[in-house]
């Protein structure tokens, strides 16, 4: 999973206000509960201190109710000097709805819930064109529409007889093509620019054939077909969408075994996967992780690791105190093991996978790196397993 939606709070001055809510819109009573939820929440933040000018522009986000297809959950940080920073949606509601002040956001529970998100176009193909729509994954407030209309209008095969047909048949299928062609460029474009993570095509058979043949070979790579959409009139939107979101657990599902086969595959074999907390700490302070692999456990805080600590920079992190003082690191404090790994890793541009229990790395966190050298960690295949040693609780 990418983290480049927590990038902005990096850096930024204490303290962050986070709110994690259910924005579940089914029902009668279903904007007015949303409404509750958030009154709730509110009184909680302003019992902390929380400045009136950012409760107010809370208000104001939480106001503005988010229709989207699949949202279930939002989470916001601000912080009261620079007020909202992130605003994202999830498709997976918390359990609980939460609003809490401190000196870091607590994003790792967020993380897990976004992990249910793919980050997707839908594009929806005729001979003349295509509609494409993104839904916003995870921003609140973006989502947009954009259509490609080819500029080639010969686009009927009309039997006409004679010699005239082919020519008119030719026409119309060199149309299509050309059309075909507009919309994996634009589609090709929107790839480099923005790097979905899926494009799901539909729509009419032969020219989503046409278009998936066009595209270049990342956007390809991307594509996903699926039955059932239309750019006119008459689809059946819900049959529609589910065939969507199966495609989209297809890629989450794909998505999350490429990284746990990976990881599998070189733990204990020269330095290219690590488990356990200390060693994913001296990775991490290296700039040498690819990607965070964390027990699901450990999110929902069932499992915890620990703490751990760290200075202004997000590089600077180790498991004791002694260790950052004998580098010169100053203005130390201690955080929250969970909390500093996600920020150490979204600093060094690494991803976040999560771990079923059965497939959960030593102490609950591993790493799998990019590159590694004789002072990487190298561990035994053993230590792949979990210890069975009770952990104390503490709440990120």
């Amino acid at each position: 999973m990418k983290l480049d939606w927590i990038r902005p709070l990096l850096g930024r001055k204490a303290p962050f206000t986070t709110v994690s809510i259910d924005v579940t819109r089914e029902g009668g009573r279903a904007d007015r509960e949303v409404e509750e939820r958030w009154r709730s929440l509110h009184r909680t933040l302003e019992e902390a201190g929380t400045p009136t000018s950012l409760l107010s522009e809370l208000d104001e986000a939480l106001g503005r109710p988010v229709r989207r297809p699949g949202a279930r959950g939002r989470v916001i940080v601000a912080t009261d000097d620079e007020g909202i920073l992130v605003d994202r949606l999830v498709r997976v509601a918390p359990v609980t709805s939460t609003a809490t002040r401190g000196s870091v956001p607590e994003l790792l529970l967020a993380s897990l819930y976004g992990d249910e998100n793919v980050d997707h176009v839908v594009v929806l193909v005729d001979r003349s064109g295509a509609d494409i729509v993104r839904q916003g994954w995870g921003a609140a407030d973006v989502a947009w529409h954009a259509t490609v209309e080819g500029g080639h209008d010969e686009i009927e095969n009309v039997r006409a007889g004679g010699t005239s047909e082919g020519r008119i048949e030719n026409r119309a299928i060199d149309s299509w093509e050309r059309n075909a062609e507009e919309v994996a460029a634009a589609l090709d474009g929107l790839v480099a620019r923005d790097a979905p993570e899926a494009i799901v095509l539909s729509g009419d058979k032969r020219a989503v054939s046409l278009v998936e043949a066009a595209l270049g070979q990342r956007a390809k790579a991307l594509a996903v077909v699926v039955q059932g959409g239309s750019r006119g009139p008459g689809a059946k939107e819900s049959a529609f969408q589910q065939q969507v979101e199966e495609a989209l657990e297809a890629c989450r599902a794909k998505r999350r075994e490429r990284v746990l086969e990976k990881f599998e595959e070189h733990h204990g074999k020269g330095g290219r996967a690590v488990s356990s907390l200390a060693d994913v700490v001296d990775v991490l302070r290296k700039g040498q992780v690819e990607e965070l692999v964390v027990s699901a456990e450990v999110a929902q805080q069932t499992v915890v690791t620990g703490s751990v600590w760290v200075g202004d920079d997000p590089f600077e992190i180790a498991v004791s105190r002694a260790e950052l003082e004998d580098l010169g690191v100053e203005n130390l404090r201690e955080l929250p093991a969970s909390v500093a790994l996600l920020r150490s890793a979204i600093a060094q541009d690494a991803g976040l996978t999560f771990a079923p229990a059965e497939r959960s790395p030593r102490e609950g966190v591993g790493a799998l790196l990019r590159w590694h050298d004789a002072t990487t960690p190298r561990e035994g295949l053993t230590s792949l397993s979990r210890p069975t040693a009770p952990k104390a609780t503490v709440n990120a």
